[in-house]
């Protein structure tokens, strides 16, 4: 069918499902989707009779709002004028709450026509339908729903079957009668289209949701956060794919970002430890230098005092003696790269005598000079092919 003067929506695809309560334990499902191409509208698909809630989640196409409407036996369908309904209303709820129920009510020409229906009655089908994934985004109650196809004038007929029961326009088109009677077999052509009675209900409830204006068949109170909760998915559907890609670009760019850091911080790493090494071996050498300054300065302030030692150490020295080395502070181990030179205070004689005895009678002479406290042989020994001996002195000073 063409509907080039109706408004419609942006949405594109929408599928109509109508439960029918024939008695408490016979429950009808019928299925109609509709798709929107241009300012046309087209029945894709149909199913007349679909046995349970869990085939119909399997008819569905996937990511469809469903427009759900539902007739039959527990509802109660009320017509009265306008001005009356109000007055009428409450008679239906005298010693009930009103929140107990669903409902809509349709104003068509000079008449309200009421259908209700108890929650406790539909919500164990809202369950179900959420629990099978079908997304409903419209509630309708009641077989006044299909008065909307004389509200967009889609029939010249004066009746509509829907197959437990008949609306009947009276000859002024003025007043609408509900009737029941069993009509199934019947259909309704629609600008050329033959749509069977049982599908009147889902149909126009699809129709209805793809035109912008819905004032023809209000909704149950539970339409608001039904409708809510679709749009809600929708977006999250539509959402889903260029959110998956904005996170999958940001997480490229975190890692291009974090690899660039990550190479930086091995080259720095690898200079650090470089410098490291070399500032290591600076503080060695720094430390090694500052101990030959303190010692050439230790020297430098001492040279007159040792000066005079010495003489007198070398006008001491026996014919019996050759004195090879004289040093002063020696050091106690010898000098290593990185390592902190150590001295031993003092002075130190090292050279060649023929005899032991010789060594110990001038240590003793050396023991009686007045700056020195004590003379101590370090070492001597003798090899027997040589003539001579080696030794070795240490003189310890008096403060």
């Amino acid at each position: 069918m063409r509907l080039a003067d109706l408004n419609i929506t942006r949405i594109r695809k929408v599928a109509g499902l109508s439960i029918h309560f024939i008695d408490p334990q016979t429950v009808k499902y019928h299925l109609c989707v509709l798709v929107r191409k241009g300012s046309s509208i087209l029945v894709e698909e149909n199913h007349e009779e679909v046995e349970s809630i869990e085939e119909v989640a399997e008819k569905l196409p996937k990511n469809v709002p469903v427009v759900l409407t539902i007739s039959g036996r527990n509802i109660l369908n009320k017509d009265v004028p306008k001005d009356e309904f109000e007055s009428v209303k409450q008679q239906y709820f005298p010693e009930t709450e009103e929140s107990d129920f669903y409902g809509n009510a349709l104003d068509f020409e000079e008449h309200s026509y009421l259908s209700i229906c108890r929650k406790s009655i539909i919500d164990p089908i809202l369950e179900e339908l959420e629990k099978n994934k079908i997304i409903i985004a419209n509630l309708s109650i009641g077989a006044y729903t299909a008065i909307a196809y004389w509200s967009f004038r889609l029939t010249e007929s004066k009746e509509l079957h829907l197959g437990e029961s008949v609306l009947t326009l009276n000859s002024e088109g003025k007043k609408v009668k509900l009737s029941s009677g069993n009509t199934s077999n019947s259909s309704l052509n629609i600008y050329g289209d033959e749509l069977p009675s049982l599908l009147l209900l889902p149909y126009i409830g699809a129709l209805t949701y793809l035109l912008k204006s819905k004032s023809v068949i209000p909704v149950g109170e539970v339409s608001t956060s039904i409708v809510k909760d679709f749009q809600y998915k929708h977006l999250m559907d539509v959402l889903k794919i260029p959110a998956l890609a904005v996170v999958f670009l940001m997480l490229l760019i975190n890692y291009f970002v974090f690899d660039s850091f990550r190479k930086k911080d091995t080259v720095l790493g690898g200079q650090l430890n470089m410098n490291a090494g070399i500032i290591s071996k600076l503080d060695s050498l720094d430390k090694e230098l500052k101990a030959k300054e303190d010692y050439i300065a230790f020297i430098g302030n001492n040279k007159t005092y040792f000066s005079l030692q010495l003489d007198e150490i070398g006008q001491s020295v026996p014919s019996g003696i050759i004195l090879n080395t004289l040093t002063i502070n020696p050091t106690i181990n010898k000098m290593k790269e990185g390592e902190t030179i150590e001295l031993k205070k003092g002075i130190e004689l090292s050279g060649t005598a023929r005899t032991s005895l010789v060594v110990n009678e001038w240590t003793k002479e050396l023991s009686d000079i007045d700056w020195i406290r004590e003379v101590v042989v370090v070492d001597y020994h003798k090899d027997l092919n040589n003539l001579r001996g080696e030794f070795i002195i240490h003189i310890e000073l008096k403060e």
